[in-house]
């Protein structure tokens, strides 16, 4: 296994951090301003043969790549963001920059207080089940709507898009508060060396890894408990979230 070669962030004799190529993809209108160590860092000056970056501090925030994905977030932490965005709650230990950054998630997910997860249509006709349960629990929805419902769905940890109509989400759901757990078919989750692996075994990794079955079984808990809250729609703007305000 081989690593992606780093670039090293130097600011004068201070050495700032390491960062991937993909970091130095910007806008070539623009400055190239990364994130590393907490703050934001202009590049002035790219060695490529030494793989070394000279930069300076820049005011303002900024944001890094990196090759790869993220982790799935936990069922827990994502009921805990739903949480956090549905309570009026200020934490003294928040920053200012926090504290205000906390405050416009909550405004921008106004919508998330009217009950549990809510079908919001997009204006290309999608609609977005905002779930809060994880990206496993979410993939486990994708898998059954198109097995099912031959429904195109993308998720992340907190919400799936469904290439369909409220009408037919529901039925989804409908479905979803009569399934126990999922059954594994090997196609969503392709472990490393599992053509080597018996079927009976690979099925059971593929259910262990990819398909929570607690976490399956709390969120068809919140469908059975909240029926009607569950498939409550909400209008969205073309990205998908009320506008500050509304």
């Amino acid at each position: 296994f081989t690593s992606p070669p780093l670039f090293e962030v130097w600011n004068g004799r201070q050495h700032v951090g390491n960062v991937e190529e993909t970091a130095l993809h910007h806008d070539p209108d623009q400055p190239a301003v990364i994130s590393l160590g907490g703050r934001a860092w202009r590049i002035t000056q790219i060695d490529w043969r030494k793989r070394r970056l000279e930069a300076l501090p820049e005011p303002g925030a900024a944001r890094t790549r990196w090759i790869g994905t993220a982790r799935a977030m936990r069922y827990e932490l994502c009921q805990m963001i739903c949480t956090i965005l549905r309570e009026n709650v200020a934490y003294d230990f928040l920053s200012r920059r926090a504290g205000a950054g906390l405050e416009e998630a909550r405004n921008e997910f106004a919508w998330a207080r009217l009950s549990e997860p809510l079908l919001r249509p997009r204006e290309d006709g999608a609609v977005e089940w905002w779930t809060f349960v994880g990206r496993n629990v979410n993939q486990w929805i994708c898998d059954v709507a198109r097995e099912r419902f031959e429904i195109h769905a993308s998720a992340d940890d907190l919400r799936v898009k469904l290439e369909t109509g409220v009408e037919r989400v529901r039925e989804l759901i409908a479905v979803l508060r009569t399934m126990p757990a999922a059954t594994p078919t090997g196609e969503s989750f392709v472990a490393k060396f599992s053509d080597l692996l018996p079927e009976a075994e690979r099925d059971a990794l593929v259910l262990c890894r990819a398909y929570p079955k607690s976490d399956i079984a709390r969120f068809a808990s919140l469908l059975v408990v909240s029926p009607q809250s569950a498939t409550m729609d909400a209008p969205s703007d073309s990205k998908g979230r009320r506008e500050r305000g509304a």
